[in-house]
């Protein structure tokens, strides 16, 4: 026999109403109408005769071919009785018969009487007999009825006995019709609709209250009919919202991440066949505050990205920095990813770094993943793409971390594992954190962080057994599929070292290129433009030619010529030259505004150079005060180029030539020769000596006056040299664990 498969969200289209579904028994279904709450029972063949009839319509149905019927319910059976309700009814009427055999002699039946009885039925009959229900049906019957069901049964078989009167009741249990008034359904399930599936979620209490309040003026308005409708309870309440689907109910009430945490799966994505098959980016903020490598100020939480090849497990690339989710930073990450890392060997050797192992990791990935971040979709990703080989780069909708698992898997692995045993960690969650303060115990630079990060992602996570390869290491197995899928190189680093930032267009004039408030040009530019060709392909362009910018530093533009494959470099004009040197494009748009706050040129650049002097000491300012601090710090390490770039390559540096980070790290690394700096003149006034938070101490080169900082336990540290430190490298990722003090710097 073919039974209909129905699911528990099956609705009937019949007689324009809809029935939701509530439980087979046998070969015959229940339905219950949504809106009038009437029963209707269906069997298998009567849907189906409908729905050829055109009369009746299945929402969802899965017809299947079974050769058992549907499981039917323990307590709830057909509502008629059924063949094994009347066959239990005659084996009780036996042994009701036989006891009053016994009771004819007119004398009490005593517990001896009662067990002649029942031996006797079942020595006679019970032999016979097969189990009728349960697990066990079919099987022989091997328990005798207690005397105390014998006895109620003698009771309930009445005089005469009948058979009809021991029949089991309990499938005919249950509401057959709605307790509440059909109009109340109606304008509950209306309401419900309208009140309830709706965000913000209010209470059921609430709902009740609105409930009660529209039917009690109703009520006042049909006061003359005489039929007032009583406020449902709660009970009456939840049986109509129980009539939608719950997972629909859910999403309407708190959204789709609810529902799907509710009800939904995370479905795990098939791993690639081979390396860079697919790479997987994200970013996230570190749980670790940071300090500033010279003066030991508080910078507040960096931020962490880091792109993973899905195949092997192996990170391929990582950067720490403190510009915001950006387009820079989604692109110092790539090119981190896609060049090899021979860096390490020099900061190694000449820098203090502790990495035993070479990263084997580069390439250009054939599948990009990326989610819905602003940065992400922005043109200059397709540009790299097109430019660098990346075949495909797929966009993962929102809210669904589990399509891109991988590079989550890895973010938490290392928060969990690198920064949160560090002093001066904020936990991933901040309520864990009760009154203790990262930004006062913070003893991590983000030197060190970018340190430990190599360490952790270099000689520890690759070489470390995962369960999700099978108890192999991703190390081992990069190597072996490597050989077996050799990786794809990129052919020039010069012709894509420009597609790292963003890729604009603009206007070309015989005095340049006119970009940011700012003119470009050079001789070479100047050159082409005269030619015909030149300027009849800008004509077919509207006048608009393609540049590459780079974020982290503005004095140069790299500009595409229209009418060959050729891309020359093109600097500021003269006039802006010393205000862009190292000045990154955040910074720059910075001191305009300030600019325009201020009612000055935004485009004379001796105002340009006034205000962006007059823009450090504001920022400062506000870094060493109270309230604001940590953001303030956060923007002044941006404005100043700290960790502006991630390192690739050879390219050990990780600041913009021209840029504060990078005068001050080329004055300590030549702490013998006269610097401009002024901070770092500062800071080399002082020994390493405890002082009081709060002590205004004296600058006598520029008679300013500071606030000692509230950080490091009161102890302002100055750069030490490279023979008075007392902490040798370490082998682990301890490197960045230290107990009270800062790791001074070479």
């Amino acid at each position: 026999m073919t039974y209909i498969d129905f699911r528990a969200d099956t609705m009937l289209q019949y007689r324009n109403a809809n029935w939701s579904y509530e439980r087979r028994q046998g070969s015959r279904t229940e339905w219950r109408s949504t809106t009038s709450f009437e029963h209707l029972p269906f069997t298998d063949r009567e849907i189906q005769g409908l729905i050829r009839e055109g009369k009746l319509k299945v929402l969802c149905p899965r017809v299947v071919q079974k050769g058992e019927p549907a499981k039917v319910s323990k307590i709830h059976g057909e509502r008629d009785y059924s063949e094994a309700d009347w066959e239990e009814a005659h084996r009780k009427l036996l042994w009701v018969q036989a006891a009053r055999k016994r009771r004819n002699s007119g004398k009490k039946l005593k517990s001896e009487d009662w067990l002649a009885a029942i031996n006797e039925v079942w020595d006679k009959f019970g032999v016979n007999w097969n189990v009728l229900r349960g697990k066990r049906k079919g099987f022989p019957e091997n328990r005798k009825p207690s005397i105390k069901s014998m006895q109620r049964w003698d009771v309930a078989a009445g005089v005469p006995p009948k058979a009809a009167n021991l029949l089991n009741e309990h499938r005919r249990k249950g509401n057959f019709e709605d307790k509440v008034d059909a109009g109340v359904r109606e304008l509950l399930n209306q309401m419900i609709k309208d009140e309830w599936m709706c965000r913000p979620a209010i209470s059921m209490e609430v709902f009740k209250g609105k409930v009660a309040a529209r039917i009690n003026r109703r009520n006042k308005a049909e006061r003359e009919n005489g039929n007032p409708w009583n406020a449902p309870g709660e009970a009456a309440i939840q049986s109509s919202i129980d009539l939608f689907p719950a997972e629909e109910v859910l999403r309407s009430r708190y959204g789709d991440m609810a529902a799907h945490l509710a009800y939904g799966s995370g479905e795990a994505q098939e791993d690639p066949k081979a390396p860079l098959d697919r790479v997987e980016l994200d970013s996230t903020p570190a749980d670790l505050f940071v300090l500033d490598p010279v003066n030991g100020f508080p910078l507040g939480r960096p931020h962490i990205v880091v792109a993973i090849d899905r195949c092997t497990r192996m990170v391929l690339g990582w950067f720490v920095t403190f510009e915001r989710p950006s387009v820079h930073a989604l692109m110092q990450t790539l090119r981190n990813a896609i060049l090899s890392k021979d860096y390490v060997d020099e900061m190694n050797t000449e820098h203090g770094w502790n990495i035993r192992h070479p990263c084997e990791t580069y390439g250009v990935m054939r599948e990009l993943a990326l989610d819905r971040a602003l940065e992400n979709l922005a043109g200059h990703v397709a540009a790299l793409a097109v430019k660098a080989g990346i075949n495909r780069v797929v966009i993962m909708k929102r809210k669904a971390p589990w399509l891109k698992g991988c590079v989550e898997r890895v973010i938490r692995t290392m928060s969990e594992q690198l920064l949160h045993p560090v002093r001066g960690t904020t936990l991933h969650n901040t309520l864990k954190l009760m009154d203790y303060n990262p930004a006062k115990d913070a003893v991590c630079t983000i030197d060190d962080l970018d340190h430990g990060l190599h360490k952790f992602f270099i000689d520890i996570y690759p070489r470390e057994v995962r369960r999700s390869l099978n108890n192999a290491r991703a190390i081992d197995l990069w190597r072996n599929l490597t050989k077996e899928y050799p990786v794809t190189s990129i052919d020039d680093v010069r012709s894509l070292d420009h597609f790292f930032g963003l890729t604009d267009k603009a206007a070309v004039r015989r005095s340049g290129i006119s970009a940011h408030n700012m003119q470009y040009t050079s001789q070479e530019l100047q050159r082409h433009f005269k030619t015909p060709k030149f300027r009849n392909a800008i004509r077919k362009a509207d006048d608009k030619i393609t540049y590459h910018l780079d974020p982290g530093d503005i004095g140069t533009i790299y500009v595409r010529l229209p009418h060959r494959p050729e891309t020359i470099t093109v600097p500021v004009a003269p006039k802006w030259r010393q205000y862009a040197k190292g000045l990154s494009l955040f910074h720059h748009k910075l001191i305009r505004r300030y600019t325009k706050s201020r009612a000055l040129d935004a485009n004379d650049a001796d105002e340009l150079m006034e205000c962006r002097a007059e823009l450090y000491d504001i920022m400062r300012g506000q870094a060493f005060g109270k309230r604001g601090a940590i953001r303030a710090a956060q923007t002044l390490a941006r404005i100043e180029g700290i960790a502006r770039y991630a390192r690739s390559g050879d390219d050990v540096s990780t600041t913009a030539p021209g840029s504060d980070a990078h005068n001050r790290k080329g004055s300590r690394q030549t702490s013998s020769q006269p610097s401009n700096d002024t901070d770092t003149e500062i800071v080399a006034n002082f020994a390493v000596q405890p002082i009081e938070p709060g002590t205004i101490w004296t600058d006598t080169s520029t008679d300013a006056q500071h606030v000692a900082p509230r950080i490091h336990r009161g102890y302002l540290i100055p750069q030490q040299s490279p023979d008075t430190d007392p902490h040798p490298a370490v082998e682990t990722t301890d490197l960045i664990r230290r107990q009270g003090y800062m790791r001074p710097r070479q």
